[in-house]
């Protein structure tokens, strides 16, 4: 059994080297049958080729020529090479140069480090330095302020002496030269008797002082309340008033000095002196002053104009005659005549202040009840000499509202600011108010405002 086997092995060994003979020669006839059919196709390719020899031999120099290009391009090719070269030996030297610019910045950026520490060192050193400056700036302020306040307990303030130009700013802001524009009016005690021992209080001088400036208004007289004050008076005093009042002003009871109007004390000498309490109320002029200039001639023989007394002692025009045909008379040249006019349409009282700069306002009222004030005879008769030595009268009248333009500081021309500007329209219960305390008589000339004394027209005309 075991012989039948190397022999079937042999056999089927030689039938598969048949099998791969036979398919050898299977290929090579192939082969032969295909390379006969190229040979074949090649003898008729050859034969159809014959014609196009001389495009072949065309072709052929084209190849030579695109052989001697490629040589160029070649020769270009290798030009192209060494550039390359260059620039790979440029490309090299420039990684070389980048490489030292990299250690460079190595460097620097070590540099860096070793900065940012010393600045982190130099941070803490200035933050150090800044902690002592701001204590050493308190403690020099804590002894600057030790100082400084003492060198303030110490300062004292000096006073001195500095000129001052009072002719010039007398000159140059009043309107009345050295003469302010305040008025005021002095109000004694009423006494209760006639030796005037014993007096009102205190309260009833101020309602005194507050009637007669109230009456005054009512009359048309332009003024303005400022201010009321108390002012002391001294006087000699005996018997039985000086012992009340110099007892009654002891410490022990200084609270009924406060309304009384008479209290006393005694000197080192031993004389009794009394102090007699009044009231000083100060008023001014709703409009202030006019000064009104009245020219005169040597011909003249009459000033044109009369003057009155109010109740509280206020002087005023009382009248202005019309001029005439013949003659002009100084108040329609002075324009005191259209002023006059101007006033009785607006029933105003045109109320005399200054006469010459001499004041003619009424200025105390006395213990009786008296008011002090000018007399319209006298003045008459200074006016009347004024026209007979043939000098300029200067009138100061009171305005109920400030003028604008040259009028506010002197009128010398008949042409007149407007009568709203100079005399303002009067509420109408203040017109009814005046015009129920006129006094008519046949003497009566202008509005129902001006009020007559009893000195009539004919002893007043000037």
């Amino acid at each position: 059994m075991h012989e039948e086997i190397p022999e079937v092995e042999e056999t089927l060994r030689v039938e598969r080297a048949a099998k791969r003979l036979v398919t050898e020669v299977q290929d090579l006839m192939k082969t032969a049958r295909y390379r006969k059919r190229c040979f074949d196709q090649i003898e008729g390719i050859t034969a159809n080729n014959k014609e196009p020899v001389a495009e072949v031999e065309h072709l052929r120099r084209q190849l030579e020529a695109a052989d001697q290009k490629t040589a160029e391009l070649e020769a270009q090719n290798q030009n192209l090479v060494g550039q390359l070269n260059n620039k790979e030996r440029e490309r090299i030297s420039l990684e070389a140069e980048v490489t030292y610019l990299q250690e460079g910045n190595s460097r620097v950026t070590a540099e860096c480090g070793r900065l940012k520490e010393d600045n982190e060192k130099l941070a803490r050193g200035q933050s150090q330095l800044q902690d002592h400056t701001t204590k050493m700036k308190e403690e020099l302020k804590r002894t600057r302020s030790t100082r400084v306040a003492s060198a303030l307990s110490k300062a004292q303030l000096q006073d001195g002496y500095v000129a001052y130009p009072w002719d010039k700013k007398m000159r140059d802001t009043l309107r009345a030269t050295n003469s302010s524009c305040y008025f005021s009016m002095l109000v004694l005690p009423k006494a209760w008797d006639n030796n005037a021992c014993h007096y009102e209080s205190f309260d009833d001088t101020l309602a005194r002082a507050n009637a007669w400036f109230c009456s005054s208004q009512a009359s048309g007289i332009p003024i303005d309340l400022m201010t009321v004050q108390s002012e002391a008076l001294l006087t000699k005093i005996s018997g039985e008033t000086a012992s009340a009042s110099v007892n009654s002003s002891s410490l022990s009871d200084l609270s009924n000095v406060t309304n009384a109007t008479l209290y006393g004390f005694e000197d080192y000498h031993g004389v009794d002196i009394g102090v007699v309490k009044a009231a000083r109320l100060w008023y001014s002029c709703i409009g202030g002053e006019l000064l009104l200039e009245i020219p005169l001639e040597d011909c003249d023989t009459r000033l044109g104009f009369a003057i009155s007394r109010t109740e509280e002692g206020f002087i005023y025009i009382s009248s202005v005659i019309e001029d005439d045909k013949e003659s002009e008379a100084p108040s329609t040249r002075s324009g005191l005549c259209n002023l006059f006019n101007l006033a009785n349409e607006a029933s105003k009282l045109l109320i005399i202040s200054r006469v010459s700069n001499e004041k003619v306002l009424p200025w105390m009222i006395s213990s009786s009840g008296a008011v002090r004030c000018f007399d319209t005879t006298s003045l008459s008769q200074k006016l009347s000499l004024h026209r007979l030595a043939a000098r300029p009268i200067q009138l100061h009248l009171l305005a109920w509202e400030k003028p604008s333009g040259p009028a506010e500081r002197i009128m010398c021309s008949p042409k007149l600011p407007p009568a709203s500007t100079l005399l303002p329209q009067l509420h109408q219960n203040l017109v009814e108010t005046i015009e129920g305390r006129v006094d008519v008589e046949e003497d009566y000339v202008g509005d129902l405002s001006f009020r007559l004394d009893d000195i009539s027209f004919e002893c007043s005309w000037v």
